[in-house]
């Protein structure tokens, strides 16, 4: 992102000319940024024991899957259609991780028939994939009664949370995976979304490290999942990427000078390596005044696009892209063109004076927002777009109105 002369340029391209040319809503990705937070996160934990996934469902898009893929890491999928779109963008099952819940016998059976890396999250599912797959490898998602995340809703670990095996009944599901003639090779814990508390997350780890040592003789893999937050609001504190990563190595190094046999670590990153990436943009339609005081501006985009301003009341910042930096004399509640009063991605927001015809850049939109993206109110589904030196490359087609019957029969 750059600001020429008031401009919000994009990979070298002005926003103005991005949406002049693709319309809006329009998400637009900045390769550079991926990259850079790819390499950061490489550099972080640089050891060859630790393997780094991306979270796929935070953008699902396969031209932003690969383009991480490039610098060399796998992709983390929690649904069967996710690992059939991995393997559809070229990576090879061994770099694919897979952690799901609630798994039917049909999804077991194509998983295991793709060799990809399989966690499961209770024991009946212990029992059945080792049924419907004997002799599997596998590994087991365990809730260390420890939570952590952005929301309530994104917060994935603790007693509130239907994921994973409590961590009292580990040794529960290493029993039924003798008894299916499965083999639990891998431990995996993931305790929430969007958290930036280091120390919680190393205090997890330590967790499961110590569990490990029950599973010792089999166990190949800690899989400490993802949720690597990045700051939303305007005073929250970056997370602390390097001390995390010093204390997962020091963990690793720790039980690799001390057992015979050795361990991997994944690490599963989303929104860290994709959300300040993304940009939308949208138009402001209307500006509507209220007697009581309130001014609406409502934009060509709604919650279709980016749900979790909606759902969990995320923040966003908003800039008039055509204004960076002016002063932001006026309030408003920006708010989508649905037929829904919840369509509101921000209530009571300083900006700048806003004309219909305006165009607005919402920060921090490349993750969770294409990925939940819905046709509620039959409305179409933006398009996405990769910028990167001045060249923007379209990724995603907008949806058409045909597109809307392409399942209805």
């Amino acid at each position: 992102m750059q600001v020429v002369e008031g401009q919000l340029f994009l990979g070298g391209i002005s926003s103005a000319e991005l949406a002049e040319r693709f319309g809006t809503p329009l998400f637009v990705m900045e390769k550079e940024v991926v990259r850079e937070r790819a390499s950061r996160l490489r550099a972080a934990f640089d050891h060859d024991r630790v393997r780094l996934f991306y979270a796929g469902k935070a953008n699902p898009n396969l031209r932003i899957w690969q383009l991480i893929g490039a610098q060399g890491f796998g992709i983390d999928c929690c649904s069967a259609g996710e690992v059939y779109l991995a393997l559809r963008a070229g990576f090879a099952p061994g770099r694919i991780s897979f952690t799901g819940t609630g798994l039917a016998e049909e999804e077991m059976r194509y998983l295991a028939s793709t060799g990809v890396l399989v966690n499961v999250d209770a024991i009946s599912q212990v029992e059945r994939f080792g049924r419907v797959a004997p002799g599997s490898r596998i590994g087991i998602r365990i809730n260390p009664n420890i939570g952590t995340g952005s929301h309530l809703s994104c917060t994935t670990g603790g007693s509130h949370s239907k994921l994973g095996i409590p961590i009292d009944y580990a040794l529960d599901a290493r029993d039924a995976a003798v008894r299916a003639g499965a083999t639990i090779h891998a431990l995996h814990v993931h305790t929430g979304s969007g958290g930036l508390d280091a120390g919680v997350m190393l205090g997890t780890a330590r967790t499961v490290f110590e569990l490990a040592e029950r599973f010792a003789e089999t166990l190949d893999c800690i899989d400490l999942g993802g949720g690597l937050g990045i700051p939303h609001e305007p005073d929250e504190r970056p997370f602390e990427l390097e001390r995390y990563a010093r204390g997962v190595l020091e963990l690793l190094e720790g039980w690799n000078d001390s057992h015979a046999r050795p361990l991997e670590v994944f690490v599963e990153p989303g929104q860290y390596l994709t959300c300040e990436a993304g940009w939308m943009l949208t138009r402001v339609v209307i500006v509507k005044p209220t007697p009581e005081g309130r001014t609406f501006a409502i934009l060509d985009s709604n919650f279709n696009h980016y749900l979790g301003a909606a759902l969990y009341k995320s923040y966003h910042e908003f800039h008039a892209t055509n204004r960076m930096g002016a002063e932001r004399s006026r309030r408003y509640d920006l708010v989508g063109n649905l037929c829904n009063t919840g369509d509101t991605f921000a209530s009571d927001r300083p900006m700048p004076e806003l004309a219909e015809g305006d165009l607005l850049g919402m920060v921090n939109a490349g993750a969770y927002g294409l990925s939940r993206s819905s046709n509620y109110n039959s409305r179409p589904i933006p398009p996405e777009v990769l910028v990167s030196e001045g060249k923007a490359t379209l990724i995603r087609r907008r949806q058409t109105y045909e597109d809307l019957l392409s399942c209805q029969m």
